[in-house]
């Protein structure tokens, strides 16, 4: 059995590794896909960015470029000066993905009781979280689902050619019928999207697609080490979800 999960992937760049491992003749007897964590939660702010399956980062990195040629950019960054004269692009947001940084404020937050949330420099930690969108969120929800269900849509054609067994699984998040409480910093305020995307899931049928965005609802148990990743005993209950799953 190989892991080929990667941080900040989503269902477009998921896609993209099993037809690379494809092209390499690496044909497996079954592939197991779970998605909804990072699908909801990836930045929203370049929607065609969302359809053309564009890396977490490449909004990010499209910014700074765009800054240090002097074009108009949304995103906010500091321009200063280097010891050599020349200017340095620096983005809030991505200096605080820096481990050294978030350990800083998570000392912070501990010795100084100050929520990380609350800082300015959104986000915390280098994992997606609810952040107020801007524009229609029923059409960014839609928008998610619908390139959700078209990749689920291309991978099923190919594991079918290729005779893969393919299992496609929705994953609880602490984002949605969870007790937001149980988090290590406790949220105040869920933004409405997580809740129509996985409303929209929900209803999304497939034999071999698994919902288990309801798993932790009315959990009273801790269910995530951090923010976002599941302590022992959630991942294995979702494993014994899959393996009943596969057993049908």
């Amino acid at each position: 059995m190989s892991n080929y999960g990667q941080g900040y992937y989503y269902s477009s760049q998921e896609m993209q590794v099993f037809l690379g491992l494809i092209k390499q003749r690496i044909i497996p007897d079954y592939a197991v896909f779970i998605d909804g964590l990072n699908d909801t939660g990836r930045k929203v702010e370049d929607r065609k960015g969302l359809s053309y399956g564009d890396p977490w980062f490449t909004p990010d990195i499209r910014s700074l470029w765009d800054v240090k040629r002097g074009a108009p950019t949304s995103r906010r960054v500091s321009v200063g000066k280097q010891a050599g004269g020349g200017e340095s692009v620096v983005d809030p947001t991505l200096l605080s993905r820096i481990p050294m940084v978030r350990f800083a404020r998570n000392l912070s937050a501990r010795f100084f009781s100050r929520s990380i949330s609350s800082s300015p420099d959104k986000p915390d930690s280098d994992h997606p979280h609810p952040s107020p969108f801007s524009g229609d969120t029923d059409t960014i929800a839609q928008d998610i689902v619908s390139v959700y269900t078209a990749n689920v849509t291309i991978l099923q054609a190919v594991c079918q050619r290729y005779h893969v067994k393919c299992l496609f699984i929705w994953q609880p998040v602490p984002f949605y019928n969870y007790d937001p409480k149980l988090l290590r910093n406790p949220l105040e305020q869920i933004p409405p999207l997580w809740e129509k995307v996985y409303s929209e899931m929900k209803s999304f049928h497939m034999d071999n697609f698994l919902y288990l965005g309801d798993m932790l609802e009315g959990d009273s148990e801790k269910a995530y080490v951090d923010q976002v990743h599941y302590n022992e005993r959630v991942n294995e209950l979702i494993a014994r979800k899959i393996f009943d799953f596969l057993q049908l």
